[in-house]
């Protein structure tokens, strides 16, 4: 999809929205990177990704994602063999 259609569209305005109700940063951050799929297989794959989440939702309840932080920075170290301390 074209940045003309999805400024039609506002999406990146939805995005924003949608990343409000991110319970982490790590959340938010991966709702904002989202693009839409024009892939047969591979929107159904989603869809059904997107099913089993609901399902699962209503069965269990909502989780608790608050505390997910981000391991950006400990990933970045151990690509360059740093070591890490014992808190990381």
């Amino acid at each position: 999809m074209n940045k003309k259609n999805l400024d039609t569209l506002e999406y990146y305005k939805v995005l924003e929205i949608l990343s409000g109700f991110a319970q982490s940063e790590v959340t938010a951050d991966f709702v904002m990177g989202i693009m839409p799929d024009t892939e047969y297989d591979s929107v159904n794959e989603k869809l059904e990704d997107t099913k089993d989440a609901i399902e699962l939702y209503q069965r269990k309840g909502n989780p608790s994602l608050g505390g997910i932080k981000s391991i950006k920075s400990i990933v970045s170290r151990l690509k360059m063999d740093a070591d890490l301390s014992n808190k990381e």
